[in-house]
């Protein structure tokens, strides 16, 4: 990647980052906001406690805007993020057919 300064790359990465905090706080709202909403069903359907769905919202509420403040995205809260989506695609879609 020669062709691309440092620069260029910072830019390129922090418009990246964009889309990946939208999804986020989209996703950790409604498990904050309407965590008896099915939410605690759904995680206890896949095989995880029904107490961890206000977990994963402040995880991925929170832990998104703590990314985006203080430039930590390669840091402790990236990677719980990144453990957090792990084990949701594992428990998820494994078993299922939604990778067609």
């Amino acid at each position: 990647m020669k062709f691309l300064n440092w620069n260029a790359a910072v830019g390129v990465a922090g418009v990246a980052r964009v889309p990946r905090e939208i999804i986020f706080v989209y996703h950790g709202y409604p498990k904050l906001v309407h965590a008896n909403a099915g939410n605690g069903e759904f995680f206890v359907m896949h095989g995880l406690p029904g107490y961890l769905v206000p977990v994963a919202g402040i995880l991925e509420g929170f832990g998104e805007f703590v990314c985006w403040c203080w430039d930590c995205s390669r840091g402790r809260v990236a990677l719980l993020l990144a453990i957090e989506m792990g084990v949701a695609i594992w428990k998820v879609h494994s078993g299922t057919d939604t990778w067609r």
